[in-house]
């Protein structure tokens, strides 16, 4: 009942998140389903994520450590605008069918992203200089300083002091092989450790690698027990490991120096 008209909703939510409203500045504890109007800022802390469903049916979703600012959220006359600025952090942006009279709009350094229908993309922000784009289905229209650039499917670029450069095929993350998903490993006497292999994506060797192994599945800070980065080798033994439930991820970093996603 309190949900002003146009409003966001965000839908799911883990961890710390936070609402500054922009009508009251007053800033709010996420604990349950809740809205987000134009102008209010979204938070995440080291362990928070967040869901968002915007007014078009597109789905934003929060990444630990981001802020995002709803810039507009309004609809008339049957056309919907959507906009939000990131601040820091990550964004990832899915959307299904639109209509020609649909604008979702991803503010991102100096650059303007116009999200396409049946799209997914994701935008990482590092400070007011610029970011990255990433594109793994539909496309994305970027403008900046007037020149828009179409980006496909499949591309990778960056925004940097108000250009758009390095764009590139976009590199899928590395292939974790072993251990697997849900796979227990039994202490056999000698104590438990684990063996962790991985590949490289098809068609996209890497130069190193970065491993964060963590007892906690959003990886928040005081739970990670292993964050290696710059790993040139395809594999990585842990001992010592304790009873209980571990999380690992992955990423890589490719010839050209950009860097997948986990």
């Amino acid at each position: 009942g309190e949900m002003p008209k146009d409003a966001a909703r965000i839908v799911s939510f883990e961890g710390e998140v936070r609402i500054t409203r922009a009508a009251t500045r007053e800033t709010i504890l996420v604990t349950r389903e809740t809205y987000v109007a134009a102008g209010d800022t979204v938070q995440t802390q080291a362990d928070g994520r967040a869901v968002i469903q915007m007014i078009d049916g597109s789905v934003y979703s929060v990444r630990p450590n981001s802020t995002v600012v709803v810039r507009d959220t309004t609809s008339l006359f049957g056309g919907k605008n959507v906009r939000v600025r990131v601040d820091g952090g990550q964004l990832n942006v899915r959307t299904d069918e639109q209509g020609a009279d649909v604008k979702n709009i991803v503010e991102l350094g100096d650059s303007e992203n116009q999200v396409g229908p049946k799209t997914d993309a994701s935008f990482s922000a590092d400070g007011n200089v610029g970011g990255e784009i990433r594109v793994s289905r539909g496309g994305i229209e970027t403008t900046i300083a007037g020149e828009t650039t179409a980006l496909s499917e499949n591309t990778y670029a960056t925004v940097n002091n108000g250009r758009l450069t390095a764009r590139e095929k976009l590199m899928q993350p590395p292939r974790p092989s072993s251990p697997a998903n849900s796979e227990q490993i039994v202490d056999g006497g000698g104590g438990i450790s684990a063996a962790f292999t991985w590949q490289d994506p098809e068609e996209n060797p890497a130069v190193n690698f970065y491993l964060q192994v963590s007892r906690s599945p959003t990886f928040s800070q005081d739970s990670i027990l292993v964050d290696r980065n710059g790993l040139g080798s395809r594999d990585f033994r842990l001992a010592g490991l304790t009873p209980g439930t571990y999380y690992w991820r992955l990423k890589e970093t490719g010839r050209s120096g950009q860097v997948t996603n986990w």
